[in-house]
């Protein structure tokens, strides 16, 4: 019995070596060439924080290790690097990707999807109390 136990042991911990040794590139970090000014390279980062990875769910591409999210931050650093601000590399973005590509709701529709939940209910409070009232008449 004890015989099996080490033997079954001895296979378990190569198993799971094996697949952490196979996977550990994946652990690995990107290396990408940052801008050399730090204010740009903060500027970049601020941005990275806004924009969202269209291949991760819900990630920003700061936080990111896609091939899309790698593309992007490179993209931004370029613009950056051109002289480009803030709002004209998001208007950048949005033009290729569209809204989906920010971190933060577009306003312009905001006040609607607001308000459509409570008109449905006001009208079908309205169509609830005709019936209502027109049972008891």
């Amino acid at each position: 019995m004890n015989n099996y136990f080490y033997k079954f042991f001895k296979l378990l911990t190569f198993t799971i070596l094996t697949i952490f040794f196979l996977n550990s590139n994946s652990l690995a970090l990107t290396i990408e060439d940052k801008i050399d000014d730090p204010d740009q390279e903060q500027l970049a980062r601020e941005i990275f924080l806004e924009i969202r990875c269209l291949v991760c769910q819900g990630q920003v591409i700061e936080s990111s290790d896609s091939e899309f999210a790698i593309n992007v931050r490179k993209f931004i650093r370029d613009k950056i690097k051109q002289g480009n601000d803030k709002e004209q590399i998001k208007k950048l973005l949005i033009k290729d990707y569209g809204d989906e590509i920010l971190m933060t709701p577009n306003i312009k529709n905001q006040p609607l999807l607001w308000l459509l939940p409570l008109l449905f209910f006001i009208l079908t409070l309205t169509i609830i109390l005709k019936k209502y009232y027109k049972k008891l008449i």
